[in-house]
């Protein structure tokens, strides 16, 4: 029986593993170390807190791919420990890789970003308090490619992302480039199609009068 309500926020990376996971999820999780995986879920729970020991979970959290460490630093720089699955959805247009902790699903392993967030089944859930202060160091903005539907009009585009502000072009004209301020957060669309055919429009409205 678990004895921490995780609404309230799991204290340390040792509470996540004995009291959230299971063996056979940890065994799932203990895969993504290097070394043999014991058999014992005392013994599984202590391999995954030494792979995150010290300088190893900043190695842990450099080899996530750019939309998994955007999750994290969601988590990082919010008032908070739950992953704003959300909002992060809104933002980058689809959900970070979390891979499966199922023991029946074999052939899905899950991906390194199950060690920094606990909880969730099928993935998300809350960053222990000791985690999320060890990982202060992690920058908020990150280019995460983003796909932005409107009028009809399926554009790939890099966005660099804030963890505190809201989706990345929004409000944009469909089509146009889209520079993302990190510092401020706020969208700042800008077309040079878009300058083109009104520098064209004023040329022809000068050459009516």
């Amino acid at each position: 029986m678990k004895r921490y309500d995780i609404d309230g926020g799991i204290p340390t990376l040792a509470v996540a593993l004995s009291e959230h996971m299971n063996a056979d999820e940890l065994k799932k999780l203990a895969s993504l170390t290097s070394g043999p995986v014991p058999t014992r879920k005392a013994e599984l729970a202590d391999l995954i807190v030494r792979h995150l020991e010290g300088t190893r979970l900043r190695v842990a959290w450099q080899s996530l791919d750019e939309l998994q460490k955007a999750a994290v630093a969601e988590v990082v720089h919010s008032h908070g420990t739950q992953f704003p699955a959300d909002r992060s959805q809104a933002k980058y247009g689809r959900a970070p890789s979390w891979g499966s902790l199922d023991p029946y699903r074999r052939d899905e392993r899950p991906t390194a970003l199950r060690f920094f967030l606990y909880g969730g089944a099928g993935g998300g859930g809350v960053m222990p308090d000791d985690l999320k202060v060890q990982l202060g160091h992690v920058p908020v903005g990150f280019h995460v490619p983003v796909r932005i539907a409107a009028v009809g009009v399926d554009e790939e585009v890099r966005v660099q992302g804030d963890a505190t502000s809201d989706l990345p072009g929004q409000g944009c004209v469909a089509g146009a480039r889209t520079s993302w301020s990190v510092s401020l957060g706020y969208p700042e669309p800008f077309s040079s199609d878009i300058l083109s055919h009104r520098e064209a429009s004023d040329e022809d409205t000068r050459g009516h009068r």
